[in-house]
This record gives structure tokens, sequence and C-alpha cells, in this order.
């Protein structure tokens, strides 16, 4: 095929327009502002459909959380006793503050540093918890003064039951 160049261009007959080989211009990587402030403003709109959805539903996470916390707690202080021989009294003082209560001299008696209180509402705030007796855990696993354990929150409630040989259910 013949052939012509001219300059940078090479020019072949049987096809009309020049297939020009031009040097490309120098662009530096990167995005551009309009390139990030599009993509900015797209995440600001999922994220703002995300946090509508989501924010409904934080209180309902509270209280499950809340319950499955205490309900864990429970069953640390219930092994707490066992390993320790020692027994442990569990106090509802309001309705979101709790003492444990760890006899370590076993004489019966609240001495300096048996006592420990928790207060729900630091991490789960709005709920509330109410139970029907101050449980006690023995040294043997036996769980004495059984209660019924009723968190409330969002409006709905969690109920914590225990039974004498020392199971903790969350309903």
């Amino acid at each position: 095929m013949p052939t012509t160049r001219i300059g940078n261009c090479l020019f072949v007959w049987k096809v009309c327009k020049p297939m020009c080989r031009r040097p490309k211009l120098f662009r530096p990587g990167g995005f551009t502002l309009t390139e990030i402030l599009v993509t900015l403003a797209v995440i600001g709109i999922v994220a703002s459909a995300a946090a509508s959805n989501v924010l409904p539903q934080l209180p309902r996470y509270r209280l499950q959380g809340a319950a499955t916390q205490l309900a864990w707690n429970l069953r640390t202080l219930r092994m707490r006793a066992i390993s320790q021989h020692h027994a442990i009294t569990v106090t509802f003082t309001n309705n979101h503050v709790y003492t444990v209560w760890t006899d370590k001299n076993d004489n019966s008696v609240v001495d300096a540093n048996e006592v420990q209180t928790t207060d729900i509402n630091t991490a789960y705030g709005g709920v509330t918890v109410a139970s029907t007796n101050n449980p006690v855990f023995n040294p043997t696993g036996v769980v004495s003064n059984l209660a019924v354990i009723t968190l409330t929150g969002a409006g709905s409630t969690r109920v914590l039951t225990m039974t004498a040989a020392g199971g903790i259910t969350l309903n």
C-alpha cells in the first residue's frame, strides 16, 4: 500500500482520512474537584436515606441490648458465686440502677469494696428495669429470691425469668 509521511501524520492512499499519531498531552493522575463533589453528594444522599430508616429502630435495639447485657451479667454473677464460694445479691435500687453485693468474708454484712453499682441508662438510655425480687446467687449455684425482671423501652418490653437451678431466660 502506498503511504506518504508528512510531519507526524502517515497517509495511506487507500484510506481517505489520515492516521495521525499525535503525541499525547501529559495529564496527571487523580480526580477533578467536580468528580469529588459529585461523589460526596451521592454518598450524602445514600447516608441520609439509610439514617432515616435506622433512627426509628434505635430504641428497640437499645432495649434488646440492655436485656441481653443484663442476662449475661446475671449469668456471670452466678458463675462468680460458684467459683469464689461467696453469696452474691443483686438489688434493683430504682428503675435503671442495680447493685451487686458480693459477701467476700461471709459475715452477711455489707463491707467496703463488696458493692458494685451499675446504671443501665449509661449504655442504654431510655430503658427502665423493674424486678419482682432481689435475687441471691448462692455458692452452690442455686438462686434464692427468684425474680422476674422486666425491661421496658420504646413501647415494648423484654422479660428475664430465673429458675431455682440458676437458669436465666430472656423472653
